[in-house]
């Protein structure tokens, strides 16, 4: 699927109401997730379809993924074809399986979107329970002493102690045992 997706100017390289319906959930997942991004409107349809009427809610999830990626947040009215295209039937769904998720968070939380921007207090309370996404790239805090850790290049290395003490040492057991 994702060749013939490359492929295709629209996005999906198959007919995508076709494969929505086809008896294979993995394969309806598939084809639900291969849609180009922002999806073309003339797959909204379909997707949101998929979202209100596919029996297996992985299948509904990622076609929901693809809806709710496909706005820009920043700008609400961006979202209002899709959110029109949902209803209230595929808004209600969504609102049953994005809170249950927790193997797809990703997924989940890229649906959530669409709960977001519905603004609706029983939207907003599904789109809450979504962890938030993990702050990518942001390394780990080094440690700040190390008893094994090497001192970086260029730092003053203290030098071993000298043999100085040592001989005071020694000369004042001596000086000692003289007495």
């Amino acid at each position: 699927l994702d060749t013939a997706a490359a492929l295709d100017p629209a996005g999906t390289g198959v007919d995508l109401a076709r494969a929505l319906r086809d008896p294979d959930p993995a394969f309806r997942r598939a084809a639900a997730t291969v849609v180009a991004l922002p999806a073309p409107p003339a797959t909204f349809a379909a997707l949101a379809a998929a979202v209100v009427e596919d029996s297996d809610a992985d299948v509904a999830l990622g076609a929901a993924q693809s809806l709710c990626m496909s706005f820009d947040p920043g700008a609400p009215a961006s979202a209002k074809p899709i959110l029109d295209a949902l209803g209230d039937p595929g808004l209600a769904r969504l609102r049953a399986i994005v809170p249950g998720r927790r193997p797809d968070v990703a997924a989940a939380r890229d649906a959530a979107r669409c709960l977001t921007a519905d603004g609706t207090p029983a939207s907003l309370a599904a789109a809450r329970t979504i962890p938030p996404a993990p702050q990518a790239n942001v390394p780990a805090p080094l440690p700040t002493t190390s008893p094994t850790a090497s001192p970086p290049a260029g730092d003053d290395v203290a030098e071993p102690a000298s043999p100085a003490p040592k001989k005071r040492r020694a000369q004042r057991t001596h000086r000692g045992a003289a007495r």
